[in-house]
């Protein structure tokens, strides 16, 4: 009778010990700053009226595309509208199997002229860009935000070998900080 109750306890107590592991499905996970905003609109919506200075934004939508380098950038969209993303004074970093995640982000939308070389640069950078890099003719305007902060549903951590890069230990062709 010992060993029954003692294998029952050991079976309750690995049970417990596995759901306590478990992720929830609402799992977030804050890079950079933690958002304090309390209501996010979709990315169409935050580019609508962009005054030239730029206007301080919560987005949400589903990343489309991540920095492969060093995790340094992402683009996000709605479906309907796309907008790249950039990390405050290039703080912090995001995982490179973000894309595909929902997402929402804080900070400074502003509209920005950007060179040819740099906009070809980005394109590259892409694996499905909206305008392939050899059609991109002289300056471009896009929408950049520059995030204080990101919060990823399901983010989890940054992988050694993207860690390695991030701290210079090991290098990753072209990149640049941008």
């Amino acid at each position: 009778m010992k060993r029954i109750i003692f294998s029952f306890s050991i079976l309750v107590f690995g049970v417990n010990l596995s759901l306590a592991q478990a992720p929830s499905s609402n799992e977030w996970t804050t890079y950079g700053k933690k958002m304090t905003a309390t209501k996010t609109v979709a990315v169409n919506e935050a580019l609508k009226e962009v005054p030239k200075d730029g206007k301080t934004v919560a987005v949400e939508g589903v990343i489309s595309e991540v920095c492969q380098t060093k995790g340094c950038w992402l683009i996000m969209t709605d479906g309907k509208q796309q907008l790249r993303v950039q990390f405050e004074g290039y703080s912090f970093f995001v995982p490179w199997n973000a894309k595909g995640k929902k997402i929402k982000a804080e900070g400074v939308v502003k509209m920005k002229t950007i060179d040819e070389k740099t906009a070809k640069h980005w394109a590259e950078e892409q694996s499905n860009p909206e305008v392939k890099p050899e059609n991109i003719k002289g300056p471009q305007n896009m929408y950049i935000m520059t995030a204080s902060g990101v919060t990823i549903e399901k983010g989890g951590a940054i992988g050694k070998e993207q860690q390695d890069v991030i701290d210079g230990k090991k290098k990753k062709e072209g990149h640049d900080e941008h």
